[in-house]
């Protein structure tokens, strides 16, 4: 059985569940595969790969940029799909916490307005 003390060594925090191990292990792994990554992408004796062909190193769960363009016609579709108005039934709440945000950006700048994204096609 493991136990997770004080600084000190003395003091009992915590008695280590298998969950807890486990879970410990799962973050380790992560941790190697984005040293493993971060030197492959950016240290002279990497393997230099640009980021997009080391992405297929990372796990699903690793954070990683986005980036995506389009016309405003497309962004509006985009919108009436997953945002909150989700014109098609609801959408998974992570790419709502997405597209609610991102389509009040697009509002206050004046690239569509809500009008429009409501009462598009």
């Amino acid at each position: 059985m493991d136990y997770l003390y004080d600084y000190s060594g003395e003091k009992l925090i915590h008695r280590l569940t298998a969950i807890d191990r486990t879970v410990a292990a799962y973050y380790d792994l992560f941790e190697k595969i984005e040293s493993e990554y971060l030197f492959d992408v950016t240290e002279p004796d990497g393997y230099k790969l640009k980021p997009e062909e080391a992405r297929g190193m990372l796990p699903l769960d690793l954070k990683s940029e986005l980036i995506v363009t389009g016309f405003v016609s497309d962004w509006i579709h985009f919108f009436r799909l997953r945002s909150h108005i989700a014109a098609t039934g609801k959408p998974h709440p992570d790419i709502q916490k997405l597209a609610d945000p991102l389509m009040q950006e697009f509002i206050d700048k004046n690239y569509c307005t809500d009008e429009q994204i409501k009462n598009s096609n």
